[in-house]
């Protein structure tokens, strides 16, 4: 199909067109791009759960480090069966390990955040992100976002708000953290998208997950003796602790539980990757959202947060935002339109 080179990269060259070509990994395919995303959150949805239960006794950076020990060995498996051990080494490298950082960056943001709020208002808030790709959609990947999509993304980030309620409490630090969390994850889903002719998936998740990996490491050695952490004689648990506290063995159930993060995120992160690299970021990014039922849903089981009316209206919305998305994509039936000349992303 006619489409504009990806960014950073020169155009493939002409092909004789009565050759049968093998089909290309990376066509855009909204239906299995979303697919894969609305797999992929369900799982890390779980994910989210225990690294809240456990947020009380462990820093988030020996859990990511668990999570890591776990998670590699079942990446290399994916990059095994999807391409050989050749595509362990990335084309872009630079690229590659500035999204890992990026990813870093958002997780151990949202992880903070996740530590001190409720379990959907930490969701809500990292929903942030799908507006923000969609706005940089265009000037960074040249993708053109019609006014349709653009009033189904605003009427779901609507139904955030009302699940969110602004104004009904006193700014919480954590709050900024989500929203820093959901700027991180939108950058690296840009990155994501301008690799996604030059990377495969399994290549993509396994450097950020190394990166994750390196970077526990890091913070154990250097912050990990809780020399930072506040004694906490008056009892109040501030939005740091989770970050800046010692490491310590953790129970056989404990070790249990970060062990299927890493089942988890294994399995999330390439998911995750593939939905990026099979559909536009505007297309896909809507269904973000789909991570909210299930936050509503674990938040009531694990930990007695019950949505008002305001929650279940901002679900509705959601839901109903990014079912339109879809509707679009099939009632189009044609590639992605491109728009502006995308910046260019160089290795």
């Amino acid at each position: 199909m006619a489409d504009a080179a990806a960014p950073g990269l020169a155009a493939p060259p002409p092909t004789d067109p009565s050759a049968k070509q093998p089909r290309e990994e990376h066509a855009d395919n909204p239906r299995l791009g979303v697919a894969w995303l609305v797999f992929g959150l369900a799982i890390m949805s779980i994910q989210d759960v225990i690294m809240k239960l456990l947020a009380g006794d462990y820093a988030v950076h020996q859990m990511v480090f668990a999570r890591g020990l776990v998670a590699l060995p079942i990446l290399l498996v994916i990059v095994r069966f999807d391409g050989g051990w050749g595509r362990l080494r990335p084309k872009r490298p630079g690229w590659v390990w500035l999204r890992g950082l990026l990813g870093l960056a958002c997780y151990t943001a949202y992880y903070i955040a996740l530590a001190v709020l409720p379990l959907a208002e930490a969701v809500t808030l990292f929903f942030a992100n799908p507006l923000i790709v969609t706005a940089l959609a265009a000037p960074v990947l040249g993708e053109r976002v019609g006014w349709r999509r653009w009033g189904a993304v605003l009427t779901g980030f609507a139904g955030v708000a009302l699940i969110l309620q602004p104004g009904a409490r006193s700014l919480e630090p954590a709050m900024l953290l989500g929203l820093a969390a959901a700027a991180f994850y939108a950058a690296s889903i840009l990155i994501t998208r301008s690799l996604s002719r030059t990377e495969a998936g399994s290549t993509m998740a396994f450097h950020m997950m190394l990166v994750f990996f390196l970077g526990s490491i890091a913070s154990g050695l250097t912050i990990g003796d809780g020399r930072f952490a506040a004694d906490g004689a008056d009892g109040a648990a501030g939005s740091f602790d989770y970050l800046l506290r010692a490491w310590v063995w953790p129970t056989p159930w404990d070790a249990a539980l970060m062990a299927a993060t890493g089942v988890i995120g294994g399995i999330g992160f390439y998911a995750l990757t593939q939905a990026y690299r099979l559909a536009p970021s505007s297309s896909v990014a809507p269904f973000e959202f789909t991570m909210l039922p299930w936050a509503l849903v674990w938040g009531f089981v694990f930990f007695a947060e019950t949505p008002g009316a305001g929650a279940l209206a901002g679900m509705a919305l959601v839901i109903g935002a990014g079912l339109y998305i879809l509707r679009r994509e099939d009632a189009g039936g044609a590639p992605v339109v491109r728009g502006p000349k995308p910046w260019r992303f160089r290795a």
